[in-house]
């Protein structure tokens, strides 16, 4: 019987202990390892079945003993052996905390450490860290190890298409759930040798189009060599996704950005040539495959197919593909890839601020702030049109605005706020959100001394009058650091869009709503599981035109791709031009209230820079915010904005 951590006593610890190096348990806490598996072979769990178990998993148990006694003895296994051996739940145990095998024939496995990462997660932890559960990594194994040797190499082959070398130096980049992986996480989930990769990799340099030579000669049987077409497609799609998409740990999804389907077409068949599925078959495939289920694209009405960077790199492929210009399209995949890695990046360090946000021990608060698509809240609200008239009155309804402030903890408490269009949609609205959700976490104890703001790269957002009231918190001690970040423009899909989707999919189980009570009804029951905090928002305060008088002129131009001075001495109006996305507000030496930004969160130096420093080096002055000390809106609150409407 596999020992847990509840039933290993003291003695059994100690002993175990005394032979083996420092010890780990799985994820799931079922097995005990040595951590770092020795060139020797490592204890396996017993296997041998319990009473409970029936004949039927006794002889699966033999089979799974049988085929590790071989690799120990370094026996060649047959494809049965394999599969039984790769999904064990011993060697499922050990994947999961990220032993690969040495080689499959000598049953040794090779650890993959931290110190040796080379893409840790936000928390420190290695790039296998909770990647996948034993029930996830068995499905997708389960899934890639159903055919032939033959076909696993093959699909993998095509998933590899994706994975080019980006910068012309032999260094491959692996992806995993569109997570960016070391190469030894990549065999794991893939079960293949380092051999037999290298193998693939020297073909895809090469410009073969096959995982195998028979098939790029035409020499293979027609029938019985033939590999599977649709499974060629759903291996390339992943590969695809893995490159481009941005996983979405909350929903367990991986988004691709959204493209003309011919054109991913387009992509697909310049990789696969003769053996390319005709476009409806692709389609089709994409649309049932059950391997594809994880991977969703974006939807049209949100701005992440708006990127120019993903636009101008997809034209060049379409471009290089139509021309049958092989190296001019691997030239425009590089570009992409290294432009998806930078958005990456900013997700990353995204998820980094939030879970020091949920950390108890840091002295810290994020949130993250949007609005919902205004056309699924109007009242009234039929989900299905009522008939013709309705075309021409829809502009006459109410239209009803939701703003969402979602704040990460454990649970995450979501704030969402009723706004009519009688309210304008614009900073101050932004700002009395960000307001009340404050107060209504603090009105009894002080706020943490660092605030995580991340919001879409919308001018409501990106404006003076948000840094000005930001930076208004921290000149009246209400906290000290306050980091105002963007994600890339066209990839700001991120976790509070889940809490708008919930609300969607209510909305689409109900048949109209007639009246905004009925809506606030239909509201609440549609989140009754997150527990959100409802409020309806009547007027706002007009934070802008109470903050302008204040806020330092002349001002930096523009700060959506701000032209920001560099802080020349000589005051020659020496200036840096960067598309900042985030921002940190808070005191410089002299005790002023300043601004310093990045251009990515995964740059190393904050800007404004020392005048001529090179490499840059951080100015500690920063940019003054306010030309004069900002009133306390406690003392002396701002006035209510104008209505929209009269």
């Amino acid at each position: 019987m596999a020992c847990t951590w509840e039933t290993l006593k003291d003695d059994t610890m100690k002993a175990l202990a005394d032979g083996l190096q420092p010890s780990r348990f799985d994820p799931d806490q079922r097995y005990y390892h040595a951590l770092g598996a020795s060139s020797t072979q490592t204890p396996r769990a017993p296997q041998v079945p319990h009473s409970g178990v029936s004949r039927g998993e006794s002889s699966s148990l033999a089979v799974v003993e049988q085929s590790e006694d071989k690799a120990h003895a370094g026996l060649f296994l047959s494809h049965e052996e394999m599969n039984q051996l790769l999904l064990s739940e011993d060697a499922l145990a050990r994947a999961v905390g990220g032993d690969v095998h040495e080689s499959f024939k000598s049953g040794r496995y090779v650890p993959h450490p931290i110190s040796a990462c080379k893409h840790r997660q936000p928390d420190g932890g290695p790039c296998w860290s909770n990647l996948w559960t034993r029930e996830t990594l068995k499905r997708k194994r389960t899934q890639l190890l159903q055919g032939s040797r033959e076909m696993v190499s093959t699909i993998i082959f095509h998933r590899l298409q994706s994975m080019l070398d980006c910068n012309n130096n032999n260094e491959w980049r692996y992806f995993c759930d569109s997570r960016e992986v070391c190469q030894n996480v990549f065999l794991i989930e893939n079960c293949i040798s380092r051999a037999q990769l290298y193998k693939l990799q020297d073909r895809i340099k090469t410009g073969c189009l096959f995982a195998h030579e028979k098939h790029e000669t035409g020499t293979a049987h027609a029938g019985r060599d033939a590999p599977s077409k649709s499974l060629a497609a759903v291996a390339w799609y992943e590969g695809y996704a893995s490159v481009v998409g941005c996983y979405m740990p909350d929903e367990q999804l991986v988004v691709v950005p959204r493209r003309e389907r011919t054109d991913e077409y387009g992509e697909y068949a310049g990789s696969l040539g003769r053996e390319a599925l005709q476009y409806a078959s692709f389609c089709r495939v994409l649309r049932d495959a059950p391997e594809l289920n994880h991977i969703v694209r974006a939807r049209p009405k949100l701005n992440f197919q708006n990127c120019t960077g993903c636009s101008d790199s997809n034209a060049e492929i379409r471009s290089a593909v139509a021309r049958g210009d092989r190296r001019a399209a691997e030239a425009a995949k590089a570009k992409r890839a290294a432009h998806i890695g930078e958005e990456r990046g900013e997700r990353l360090a995204y998820y980094g601020r939030r879970e020091l946000g949920r950390d108890p021990l840091d002295n810290s608060l994020s949130l993250i702030l949007d609005k919902c698509d205004s056309t699924k809240t109007t009242c009234p609200w039929f989900k299905r049109s009522p008939g013709a008239w309705w075309s021409a009155k829809r502009k006459e309804c109410l239209g009803q605005h939701l703003l969402g402030v979602l704040v990460h903890g454990a649970p995450n408490r979501p704030f969402v706020y009723n706004v009519n269009e009688s309210i304008k949609g614009n900073a101050n609205l932004n700002i009395e959100g960000i307001r009340l959700t404050l107060a209504s976490l603090f009105e009894a104890r002080p706020m943490p001394s660092t605030l995580f703001i991340q919001a879409d790269n919308a001018s409501d957002n990106k404006c003076w009058a948000m840094l000005a009231f930001l930076g208004m918190l921290v000149h009246h001690g209400y906290t000290k650091d306050i980091f105002l970040s963007f994600l890339m423009v066209g990839h700001t899909h991120e976790d509070i869009d889940q809490l708008f989707s919930v609300i969607a999919r209510h909305f689409r189980s109900i048949e109209q709503i007639t009246t905004p009570s009925q809506f606030e009804v239909e509201l609440q029951e549609a989140l009754a599981l997150q527990e959100p905090v409802l409020e309806p928002i009547k007027a706002v305060l007009d934070w802008a035109s109470w903050l302008e008088p204040h806020i330092v002129s002349p001002r930096p131009v523009g700060i959506q791709h701000a032209v920001l001075p560099l802080g020349d001495e000589d005051d020659n109006m020496a200036v840096d031009t960067r598309s900042p996305h985030t921002f940190h507000i808070h005191r410089n030496p002299a005790g002023n209230v300043v601004l310093h930004y990045k251009e990515l969160c995964t740059h190393s130096t904050w800007l404004p820079a020392v005048a001529n420093s090179s490499p840059f080096r951080t100015d500690p002055e920063g940019i003054v915010l306010f030309q004069s000390p900002p009133p306390d809106p406690m003392v002396n609150p701002p006035q209510e904005a104008p209505f929209a409407l009269v």
